[in-house]
């Protein structure tokens, strides 16, 4: 008699089994199916990151494409404070920055993603970078192009990371 019990899954068994799954289900989904209703992009530590700022919220609504639904009621706000951002700059006398074209710029921030009730869903730092093509002398503030580049790779990391 107790080989045929073994043999069949209690009530409880198959219960809890389906509930187990049904919450990864639901996780798994939430992960996926999220929709942001509002982007929050901030950088206050120096003018370049001011700068940064807008792009990144440009790129983020460009790159989660239906994902993001301004206002959307039951939404999530995806909050994105901007920390840190190294662009270094090509004299011309190093050979390491002549043979890969002027450089990496560095963008760093920490990301949240607030639900519809104020509670976090996901938090995390974020470092992103990229070869930057005119990082010279020549430049004396970071061109357009160079951080319209570094804010589509931010973005493009970011929004990898919320799937």
């Amino acid at each position: 008699m107790s080989d045929r019990l073994l043999s069949r899954p209690s009530r409880r068994v198959v219960l809890a089994l389906a509930a187990s799954l049904l919450a990864g289900a639901s996780s798994s989904a939430l992960a996926q199916g999220f929709v942001i209703r509002a982007i929050h992009v901030t950088g206050e530590a120096n003018r370049d990151l001011a700068r940064l700022a807008p792009m990144v919220a440009q790129q983020l609504a460009r790159q989660l494409g239906g994902r993001y639904a301004p206002g959307a009621r039951g939404g999530a706000t995806l909050s994105v404070e901007l920390t840190g951002l190294d662009l270094p700059v090509n004299t011309g006398g190093d050979h390491f920055f002549r043979h890969f074209g002027g450089g990496v710029d560095v963008l760093e921030g920490q990301v949240a993603l607030i639900g519809p009730r104020g509670a976090a869903i996901k938090a995390f730092p974020l470092l992103a970078s990229t070869s930057s093509t005119d990082a010279s002398d020549i430049y004396m503030e970071p061109t357009e192009s160079r951080l319209g580049a570094l804010a589509y790779t931010y973005s493009y990391w970011l929004v990898g990371k919320l799937d």
